[in-house]
């Protein structure tokens, strides 16, 4: 996929500068003798060349991303067994989390989420979920936590 997406860059960044050169030497090209067509066309010409000077910036930011973007997405895959007791404790110590677990062979999303005041930093009206479903209290997200998996094993495949 990595080289994939280069060679797309590459090859997008090597037609957009032969467009340029195109549109530069567009008079030796093209001979156009009235001077209100031409103008016109100076003035597309401006326009075009401002987009595929930002498009060009645009796939070089790309080309130097996509080996972080790879390494984001491997830095959260987790696939280690936990408990009950110790997921319920990470999400009762922290205040945004997201984890997506194993139970029986289903994936179940579970978190909690809270609301920040950004004068203070402190945050506030946390609330816990589990497959979209919320609860304002921890007993009340434990209880249905414990109820999906009641002893079962829990393999966690990503955290966040």
């Amino acid at each position: 996929m990595k080289r994939k997406q280069l060679f797309f860059l590459i090859s997008r960044i090597f037609i957009n500068i032969l467009v340029i050169l195109l549109l530069i030497y567009r008079n030796k090209i093209f001979n156009i003798t009235n001077e209100s067509i031409g103008l016109i066309i100076t003035v597309i010409v401006f326009i075009l060349s401002i987009f595929i000077v930002l498009d060009i910036y645009k796939s070089i930011g790309k080309m130097t991303d996509i080996p972080n973007s790879r390494r984001r997405k491997d830095d959260t895959i987790i696939k280690r067994m936990g408990s009950f007791e110790e997921i319920a404790l990470m999400i009762e110590k922290n205040n945004i989390l997201e984890m997506i677990i194993e139970v029986d062979k289903k994936k179940i999303k579970v978190g909690c989420s809270s609301d920040m005041d950004h004068s203070t930093g402190r945050f506030f009206d946390k609330k816990y979920h589990i497959n979209g479903k919320e609860f304002v209290s921890a007993t009340e997200f434990e209880c249905e936590f414990k109820k999906i998996v009641a002893d079962k094993h829990i393999k966690i495949l990503s955290l966040e």
